[in-house]
């Protein structure tokens, strides 16, 4: 009886289908490896963009000098601020999802894609002269499926409430 060398025809099926399954496995955790790290940097990117709006809000608040009208709470806030570099009449204000800082007429946005916005005044009598100072601005949003950014400011000079 003569033998001949190789693979016989289930050897070579059940060879392809040990691979396929390995294959398959093999792309699955690629998929759920890109898909983790495509999450993760999405993440870090709108986190940086929050923290960098938040950066530009405390900078903007600290040094504000007087809040002509009233605000209106989680909207709008007119601002005149101490800093020359920060001058003119100045808004923060949250519309159709995102945050502008007005300057003398002219929007800039400082972020975009933005839900329950959070805008409030602190008010307290903190020179014990009867009329009630800005003691905090609190300003806040969300991002996605993210936690609540949110940033207090304390200004640096005493704003009575005149309004």
């Amino acid at each position: 009886m003569h033998k001949e060398a190789g693979f016989t025809l289930i050897e070579v099926v059940a060879s392809l289908v040990l691979v396929g399954i390995l294959a398959t496995f093999a792309s699955l955790f690629l998929v759920v490896g890109l898909t983790g790290y495509e999450t993760t940097r999405n993440a870090a990117d709108a986190a940086m963009n929050a923290e960098v709006a938040l950066n530009r809000i405390s900078l903007e608040l600290r040094t504000i000098n007087s809040i002509p009208s009233a605000p209106v709470a989680n909207t709008s806030l007119a601002y005149t601020s101490s800093e020359a570099t920060l001058s003119g009449s100045r808004t923060l204000r949250f519309s159709s999802g995102s945050l502008f800082v007005r300057v003398d007429g002219v929007d800039y946005k400082l972020i975009e894609d933005i839900s329950n916005p959070l805008l409030s005044i602190s008010y307290d009598d903190l020179d014990n002269d009867t009329l009630d100072e800005v003691a905090y601005i609190t300003i806040g949003f969300e991002l996605e499926a993210m936690p609540a950014f949110q940033v207090r400011v304390y200004p640096r000079v005493m704003i009575d409430k005149t309004w």
